[in-house]
């Protein structure tokens, strides 16, 4: 796919409704319109005035659904979004994808998504211990993940760091599966 020069800045109309999209269908969170503006105008990317143009464009052709949870009114894509940004999220530029999508969860704190965590620790043939680790939101799994220990204290320390970091591990394992931060095994 074609990826325009980056400069730093977004001006181009399409190319900043894309970017709302692929911010809203990577988040899957119903947000406010001042939220998805925040995150949207965060690192610089998109004026605020481009983004509320384009915003309410997107709105109003359907590719951003609106309601009411009874405070306000939520905005999240809708299966046309969807679909627009999965076609066309490629003609981004990589720097712009990343770096928003780090500021965006950042903003979105597990607890805000809705998310709960589940840990287990199952003891093995071998008498090592396989631990379990899941974020669910909403949505269905953020992440589930599992590694095998030697030993039950371990096991425990994992369990009990995942417990109270969720969102530290989630990050990092993130980093890690996308090359950002490679760790090698000796």
């Amino acid at each position: 796919m074609y990826k325009k020069k980056y400069d730093g800045e977004m001006s181009d109309k399409i190319d900043i409704k894309v970017f709302i999209l692929f911010l809203l269908d990577e988040l899957r969170y119903p947000m406010s319109e001042s939220i998805i503006r925040e995150i949207v105008s965060e690192n610089g990317v998109v004026g605020r005035f481009d983004f509320a143009e384009c915003f309410s464009e997107l709105v109003e052709k359907g590719h951003v659904s609106a309601y009411d949870d009874g405070k306000e009114t939520l905005y999240v894509v809708s299966p046309l979004g969807h679909m627009v940004a999965s076609e066309l999220q490629g003609t981004l530029h990589d720097s712009i994808r990343e770096k928003s999508r780090t500021s965006a969860m950042k903003r979105l704190s597990l607890h805000l998504r809705g998310a709960s965590t589940n840990t287990s620790v199952e003891k093995t043939a071998d008498g090592s211990y396989l631990v379990g680790c899941e974020i669910k939101d909403a949505q269905g799994v953020m992440m589930n993940t599992a590694v095998t220990v030697s030993t039950e204290s371990e096991a425990n320390a994992i369990v009990a760091h995942f417990s109270a970091q969720p969102e530290e591990v989630c990050r990092g394992v993130l980093a890690v599966l996308t090359g950002k931060i490679a760790y090698y095994m000796g």
